[in-house]
């Protein structure tokens, strides 16, 4: 690979109710499975709806110590995780630490006011 040309290679990076990689959620939304489901992280009893679209646990990606992640947020876990599938699925992991990268990241609205809010407080 010349470095002195530009280039693009696509990679992607999955996390969601559906699961946490391409081919387990592309798989589940083939086969039409909904990735709502009833509350279980905290007693939804008392709200109007007891249902919602969590995720599960989030995987550590390889090369990062449990310690480690499991003092992360749970969006830099996500993104963590979903940053390492991409440059994996890109074909790119073994040269990844001398490359010039950038990342594009989807996320859902929801994360935006959270976004909002670390940018006005300085983050």
């Amino acid at each position: 690979m010349d470095s002195k040309e530009p280039i693009c290679i696509t990679g992607i990076g999955v996390g969601c109710p559906l699961g946490f990689d391409f081919e387990t959620v592309s798989a589940a939304l083939l086969s039409g499975k909904s990735g709502v489901s009833h509350v279980r992280h905290f007693d939804a009893s008392n709200h109007p709806s007891q249902i919602a679209a969590s995720i599960g646990p989030i995987p550590s990606p390889n090369g990062i110590s449990g310690e480690v992640f499991t003092k992360l947020t749970a969006k830099e876990k996500l993104y963590l995780h979903c940053a390492s599938q991409a440059v994996e699925d890109a074909g790119i992991s073994r040269e990844f630490h001398r490359l010039k990268t950038g990342f594009i990241t989807g996320a859902g609205p929801e994360w935006l006011l959270s976004w909002e809010d670390d940018f006005l407080t300085g983050g």
